[in-house]
């Protein structure tokens, strides 16, 4: 459960224009569970979804952790975005 609203959640933030990702952002839709939002986050990294700027777990909750470089999973509805 905790995949889907981590990543419907930052999809959603794409949706309003918003490439930068903060902890608190991270911490609320990955329900701070810290293992499996480290391993998703890797893996979409992986994928080229995303770019860790910072270990989320550690970062203070105004830090920006992840920078997004496309849709997690999905195509953007948006022409040339992000």
């Amino acid at each position: 459960m905790a995949r889907i609203a981590l990543k419907n959640g930052i999809n959603a933030i794409l949706d309003d224009y918003c490439k930068r990702i903060s902890r608190q952002t991270i911490r609320v839709y990955g329900d701070a569970n810290w293992p499996s939002i480290r391993a998703m986050l890797g893996e979409w990294e992986s994928k080229g979804y995303l770019r860790i700027l910072r270990d989320p777990e550690t970062a203070n909750d105004a830090d920006i952790c992840v920078e997004m470089l496309n849709y997690i999973e999905q195509k953007s509805p948006w022409p040339n975005w992000p």
